[in-house]
């Protein structure tokens, strides 16, 4: 399934493309989060991974665990990278939930 983002009036936003060579494809684990840096100047991403994970957003600092969002495994969502302050997020922690797996991460524009 496919959740497209949402404007300020909860109207649908066409997709976006993909922004070329702008992706992180990352092998994570149950062990121990993997912090991921987001490229450079990025507004928004899509997300997916093959298995379950858990995930936070942040700067260099932030990590995941048990607690943290949880993106199903096979799910494709789009991730706005503005906090809401308007400062944009510039990496994801992301641990694998249950077994180790690959995230995938888009630039979107």
């Amino acid at each position: 399934m496919l959740h497209m983002p949402l404007d300020d009036n909860n109207k649908p936003i066409p997709a976006l493309r993909y922004k070329p060579g702008a992706n992180v494809n990352q092998a994570v684990t149950t062990g121990a989060d993997s912090v991921i840096v987001i490229p450079a100047g990025a507004k928004m991403i899509s997300i997916w991974a093959a298995g379950p994970v858990k995930l936070e957003f942040g700067d260099a600092s932030v990590e995941a665990d048990a607690d943290s969002h949880a993106l199903p495994g096979g799910t494709l969502e789009y991730v706005n990278l503005a906090d809401p302050d308007g400062n944009l997020y510039t990496h994801v922690a992301v641990i694998a939930f249950g077994a180790d797996t690959t995230f995938h991460l888009s630039v979107r524009q």
